[in-house]
């Protein structure tokens, strides 16, 4: 283990690690590492060396043992690297689970592939090695060095980097001149870095030992948020002719507004495309929309990533010629049509996904960004463009860029944002069905569900679907039993509108279960709230909610005349520090009123009341199971 700094330093000195002498022996792992463990990582070493701001190298060792088939691609590995930077292997192998080298792999068995998983151009590639064998457990070594010229962010060291995977060592080494101006960002951390002096140069380390395994919980938060990490960030920036700083998010904005600068020329015969267009429209707001839906109908997305890092967008111009661009330039495009009718707008670096992931507002630097929108100061508001897809609504996020922190790139630097927040009452599934009910306990059912806002957002592919991928998709989100669709029709009901209904007739054969002269019929398979996992063992993180919404019901069902209400429920109501649920029944002759609501309110909890949400939620699924008895006449 890495106990003290007399140690660390000589392992860095030890470089290039000796593997062939080092026993990879399965059984030398402690048994608390293999719990719950697909992969055990016996080491991850990892040397960062400068020879000055933007040039070094990167050298790794990295040890994998996999327990079994679940874990085999712990033991791949890919290493990229783009025109700025050179790959070099120097040792791999693998052994068998008593540490006997079975094989060595050399520079020639690895594939040398784009990186660009279905980009239309990437200058960034791969080195890949997929182990491929299957007698488990077994081990993978791999030893490499990665020279970098440009270097514009330092990277970090994330040393477990899943889950069902422990650890048992890492030691992380930054060497550089003493001079040298960076910035850092330690976290989950148990230990800070030990730091020590050598003349012209500083040798920083890190150590990570004995992790175990996560095991994946629902709910969770993300693993950046518990697992060790260490982020690195030059202060000075210097790529090509390009230079700058980092040390404050201001600057670092001036820095990538220099590479869109320039950029965002539109030929004079579209600007005058562009004013034939807008006609004599003056509202600003109507400006917008029309330039928008410009956009949306006569360009495509494609993944690029060519110089500067993959950061500097293609021109305005380019765009416009050929029609499509990545996001950056589709932002830039959009961006430049705005600047001909003299509208302000600014690129806003984001964290994109589901997952909502903030910026480290003390911390600048590139590796928290992923996707560029558009932010468009208006009076008393402001509009958020997604610039890549041709289907969203003007002004809508949905629930890829929501709710986040964004860093504004404007003439006078970076400025952190935020993007719209979707509330409850806006994320709404409003479901209206009437169902009527044959003798015989199957439910012929005419529903009619409206979505909006980010419940919008879940559906806005289908639109794009043809006839029989919608079918699959109904069928395959229906808690219908015995389902037959007899016809549906999926539509938005206003384009700039989050606002979408699926209309649907269908027929449910086990609707209701007969027991002799009496029919059962559950008050709500339509909507009904499904089970999360029971938890079997403690919890061990926090749980997020990420978004609040809502859920209405109106369900009228009519019953045959042969048969008369025995029983109903009278209703329920649940209230929880998660959300509030209730449903009530009313009879009407033949026929019964059914009412829901089911709201589900955002958070991030603590493990202890993990089981009080799930208890909630089971609560919610067992009164959507209530059960209303009907009996013959």
């Amino acid at each position: 283990m890495y106990r003290n700094t007399a140690l660390l330093i000589s392992i860095m000195l030890m470089w290039p690690f000796i593997g062939s002498s080092q026993d990879y022996s399965v059984s030398l792992i402690p048994d608390s590492l293999k719990e719950n463990a697909h992969a055990v990582i016996r080491q991850y070493d990892k040397e960062l060396e400068l020879q000055n701001t933007n040039t070094g190298i990167e050298r790794i060792k990295k040890v994998v043992t996999v327990l079994d088939e679940s874990g085999a691609d712990f033991a791949n590995i890919s290493i990229s690297y783009d025109r700025n930077e050179k790959v070099n292997i120097k040792s791999a192998a693998i052994y068998d689970k008593n540490g006997k080298r079975l094989k060595k792999i050399y520079q020639s068995d690895f594939s040398d592939v784009s990186a660009g998983d279905g980009e239309l151009y990437s200058d960034e590639r791969m080195k890949t090695y997929k182990v491929g064998f299957g007698d488990y457990p077994y081990t993978a070594e791999f030893v490499y060095e990665v020279s970098h010229s440009n270097m514009i962010s330092y990277g970090s060291w994330f040393p477990v980097f899943g889950y069902n995977i422990s650890m048992e060592h890492s030691l992380f080494t930054f060497v550089h001149p003493s001079d040298l101006a960076f910035r850092k960002k330690e976290l989950n951390l148990k230990n800070h870095s030990d730091i020590i002096s050598q003349g012209s140069r500083t040798i920083e380390t890190w150590f990570a030992n004995s992790i175990k395994s996560t095991e994946y919980e629902p709910f969770s938060i993300s693993l950046t948020e518990r697992l060790p990490r260490v982020m690195l960030m030059p202060v000075r920036l210097k790529y090509d002719e390009y230079s700058g700083s980092s040390a404050t998010w201001e600057e670092y904005g001036k820095w990538i507004h220099g590479l869109y600068s320039g950029r965002d020329e539109l030929p004079e015969t579209v600007k005058i495309k562009l004013q034939e267009l807008a006609g004599n429209t003056t509202d600003t707001i109507q400006k917008i929309k029309l330039l928008y839906k410009q956009l949306q109908e006569n360009t495509r997305y494609v993944a690029i990533k060519l110089g500067i890092g993959g950061y500097q967008p293609f021109s305005a111009a380019s765009v416009s010629s050929t029609g499509y661009g990545d996001c950056k330039a589709l932002t830039n495009y959009m961006y430049a049509m705005l600047l001909a009718f003299g509208i302000k707008s600014w690129p806003a670096l984001v964290s994109s996904g589901t997952y909502i992931e903030n910026i480290y507002r003390d911390f600048p630097n590139f590796q928290q960004f992923d996707h560029v929108i558009l932010c468009v100061p208006v009076k008393h508001d402001t509009i958020w463009l997604e610039c890549t897809d041709q289907t969203i609504p003007f002004g809508f996020l949905g629930d890829f860029t929501d709710n986040r922190d964004v860093l504004l790139i404007t003439d006078e630097g970076g400025r952190i944002a935020h993007t719209r927040k979707y509330g409850p009452d806006e994320n709404i599934m409003n479901t209206r069905a009437d169902i009527s009910i044959s003798p015989s306990g199957e439910a012929d059912c005419k529903i009619r569900s409206k979505y909006t806002g980010l419940q919008f957002y879940d559906i806005l592919e289908l639109f794009s679907e043809n006839k029989e991928d919608q079918r699959k998709w109904i069928l395959k989100n229906s808690g219908l039993p015995s389902l037959q669709v007899t016809g549906f029709e999926i539509k938005r009901i206003i384009m700039d509108s989050p606002e979408g209904v699926i209309e649907k007739s269908v027929k449910s054969k086990d609707y209701c279960s007969a027991s002799g002269s009496y029919l059962i019929m559950p008050v709500n398979l339509v909507d009904a709230q499904v089970p999360i996992r029971k938890p079997v063992k403690e919890r061990k993180s926090d749980f997020i909610i990420q978004r609040s919404t809502i859920d209405l019901d109106t369900i009228t069902y009519i019953i045959p005349p042969a048969f008369k209400i025995e029983s109903a429920p009278a209703g329920k109501s649940i209230k929880s520090q998660f959300g509030e649920y209730n449903y009530s029944l009313k009879v009407e002759g033949n026929r019964i009123l059914y009412v829901r609501r089911l709201e589900i309110r955002e958070g991030k909890f603590s493990p202890s009341l993990f089981r009080s949400f799930y208890d909630f939620i089971l609560s919610v699924s067992r009164a959507d199971n209530d059960k209303v008895m009907l009996s013959k006449t």
